[in-house]
């Protein structure tokens, strides 16, 4: 699926804490992943993951939290600053644990990441994913985190619950997937994330 002239035409940095910055009020970053294997290059923390919400399926809560001093703690939610602009649940040890131990079913197939995005869709598919094996939980319909915001009137801001509804002006809505480990993967896709937030 092609990219809109207003896409392609965007400029945008591609290191990751400038584009914390930027998304932020011009709030410093606090925390960037650094390129670590299955990422393949540094990752830029939206906020802290609140919860995912599945078509027809319910919701997935997480145990990401924010504090006073702008601190990040539990899950978070990141995203790639380079081309693909690809969101990435970043787990904390223990939701890890427990989405290991609850959504792995011994009995479903498991598939390569990039065939289940094949299924979806979207420009999401126009890079590549790395190989790795996964079982399919379901089609994400809602990202829920929480962050610091602001606007022009207010750049200190405050804290807020963020929800994005993927695929809401595409239709074409991701699936949530786990590899054996109980790293959550979202598969395909046509959202990218602006300076504003994740648009599709």
């Amino acid at each position: 699926m092609g990219q809109s002239p207003e896409r392609r035409t965007r400029q945008l940095t591609t290191n990751a804490r400038d584009r914390y910055e930027s998304s932020h009020w011009g709030h410093q970053s606090k925390r960037v992943f650094t390129k670590n294997e299955p990422f393949d290059s540094p990752l830029t923390v939206m906020g802290a993951l609140r919860e995912f919400e599945l078509d027809g399926t319910g919701f997935i809560p997480f145990d990401g939290h924010m504090n006073e001093r702008d601190q990040y703690s539990g899950s978070l939610l990141a995203f790639s600053p380079r081309a693909d602009e690809r969101l990435y649940p970043i787990l904390s040890r223990a939701d890890k644990v427990k989405a290991r131990n609850t959504l792995i079913d011994d009995d479903d197939d498991w598939v390569w990441l990039s065939d289940a995005a094949a299924q979806v869709g979207g420009r999401q598919c126009e890079f590549t994913y790395p190989r790795v094996h996964v079982q399919v939980i379901g089609v994400l319909t809602n990202v829920v985190y929480v962050t610091r915001k602001g606007d022009d009137d207010d750049p200190d801001g405050g804290f807020a619950d963020f929800t994005h509804m993927l695929g809401e002006d595409t239709g074409v809505q991701p699936l949530l997937t786990i590899d054996e480990t109980g790293r959550l993967w979202i598969a395909g896709g046509n959202y990218f994330v602006h300076d504003d937030g994740i648009e599709d």
